[in-house]
């Protein structure tokens, strides 16, 4: 029997600037939000077999694709952006490719939060700590 293969592959901390804010004036100036992405694959990836793969995950294109979502829209709701960014993750990856997102807002105008707040979404069963 050969051997079972968990592999992980994450992009941590990707900084976006963005128009987030329930009143009109927290979202008249962009402001930092902090992206981890996780994808977890079935078994392991071709990637980790052959160097020269052709099927890896573009790191450069997936921020580039949610940093330029983020640019042209306004968003009131921190849950609405988080959800939006897993969607537009989940529309570009092979379905048997499973992804977390974990979407930071770095500053919330709330004295007492001083670690940012953070929405979590996934397409499989999360524990969050």
């Amino acid at each position: 029997m050969s051997p079972s293969y968990y592999t992980t592959l994450n992009i941590n901390q990707l900084q976006i600037m963005v128009k987030l804010g329930v009143p009109d004036e927290e979202r008249a100036i962009p402001q930092p939000v902090e992206i981890d992405i996780t994808f977890l694959f079935p078994s392991l990836p071709d990637e980790c077999k052959d160097d020269d793969s052709n099927s890896y995950i573009c790191y450069d294109e997936i921020s580039k694709n949610i940093q330029e979502y983020a640019e042209k829209n306004e968003f009131k709701l921190l849950e609405y952006l988080g959800y939006q960014i897993f969607l537009l993750l989940r529309n570009y990856l092979p379905e048997d490719i499973g992804v977390i997102t974990k979407v930071r807002k770095c500053n919330p105008p709330v004295d007492a939060i001083k670690g940012g707040c953070t929405v979590v979404h996934s397409d499989l069963p999360i524990r969050v700590r």
